[in-house]
């Protein structure tokens, strides 16, 4: 954020930013909650972006916390309702990522199992007569 913003402007710029940044985790959260992870990798350029940015407006609110502190109370509250809503969805995020890594990993030792008992209950398979 530049250097010739007012605090208002930093905290309205920050507000926009989350409020960008959680509707975009929103959406994640949909498709891996309908189980369609192949959807999410058009959405990771701009939550790179997002993400990027945002680190840098928290890190530059954090050198400098005066930057902001004539903003509005209304604002500062705001800003602080959706910190909360946004970490919320955050936290969903993680859990459903959890869950489908445990998933995967539950699905791939069932195919090993399985794959192990079959190869132990058959006979070797001859490719040609002269085996």
């Amino acid at each position: 954020m530049s250097e010739t913003m007012t605090a208002e402007a930093r905290v309205r710029a920050l507000i926009d930013l989350t409020e960008s940044l959680n509707d975009l985790v929103l959406r994640e959260n949909d498709i891996l909650s309908t189980r369609r992870p192949r959807d999410l990798q058009s959405l990771q350029a701009e939550k790179a972006r997002l993400a990027g940015a945002y680190a840098s407006a928290i890190r530059d609110i954090a050198r400098d916390r005066a930057s902001v502190a004539g903003a509005a109370g209304p604002l500062i509250e705001k800003l602080r309702e959706l910190t909360k809503t946004f970490e919320g969805c955050a936290l969903r995020q993680q859990a459903l990522l959890e869950g489908a890594t445990k998933a995967g990993e539950g699905l791939v030792r069932a195919v090993a199992e399985e794959a192990g008992r079959a190869s132990h209950a058959r006979a070797p398979v001859v490719l040609d007569e002269r085996a």
